[in-house]
């Protein structure tokens, strides 16, 4: 795949769109770019490998469903929360997935 065409492709369409070598590049970069803001994980096991969530939630609020605990809470309780969770998500300053 043609990064840097992608790339362009998202400027032209008023997309801020950055390309890294690797995922620590990225989230590094990410770390540094997102400070102080509301933001919100999609179901994405890219973020999670990452460990986007332990970057940004030490200096941002973030809300991650995959930070629910299924085997502690139980499933009807932990339902109720990725609801909860995945609404919060949705209306955050910034969303990635």
């Amino acid at each position: 795949m043609d990064l840097e065409k992608v790339r362009r492709a998202f400027k032209r369409n008023r997309f801020e769109c950055s390309v890294f070598e690797t995922a620590g590049e990225a989230a590094e970069y990410l770390d540094g770019k997102i400070d102080g803001e509301t933001v919100g994980f999609g179901d994405s096991l890219t973020l999670q490998a990452m460990g986007m969530y332990e970057k940004l939630s030490r200096h941002n609020t973030v809300f991650d469903v995959h930070q629910i605990n299924r085997e502690r809470d139980g499933f009807e309780k932990s339902n109720e929360a990725f609801l909860d969770l995945a609404r919060k998500a949705m209306v955050t300053d910034v969303f990635l997935t």
